[in-house]
């Protein structure tokens, strides 16, 4: 199974009681992938939840999304792209450190 699909097919189904424990669950797993250096993988999780979770997006996420794909050297079209949504999610935040983050992706 392609694992973007099997990720897709996984936050389609799944629901959170709590947005926080959402988070935190894909933030472990978004992290462990990147420790293998599986960037496809943490893209499909990161990719899966952003498509049925919208609303519960945080700028990290889209930061973390830029680095895997850096890591796979994508487009950079699909990189800016991302980067506008990780300055977006950041600067609403009011995170200092995520709008630097973004930054020196840039």
């Amino acid at each position: 199974m392609n694992v973007f699909k099997y990720w897709d097919d996984f936050f389609a189904k799944q629901k959170f009681e709590e947005p926080r424990e959402a988070e935190k669950q894909l933030l472990l797993t978004v992290t462990d992938f990147l420790k293998l250096k599986k960037y496809d993988v943490a893209e499909a999780v990161l990719k899966g939840f952003l498509k049925h979770h919208s609303k519960e997006a945080e700028a990290w996420m889209y930061i973390f999304l830029a680095e895997c794909i850096k890591a796979r050297n994508g487009p950079d079209k699909e990189l800016k792209q991302i980067l506008s949504y990780a300055a977006h999610l950041a600067k609403r935040s009011k995170k200092p450190e995520d709008l630097i983050r973004v930054a020196d992706l840039l």
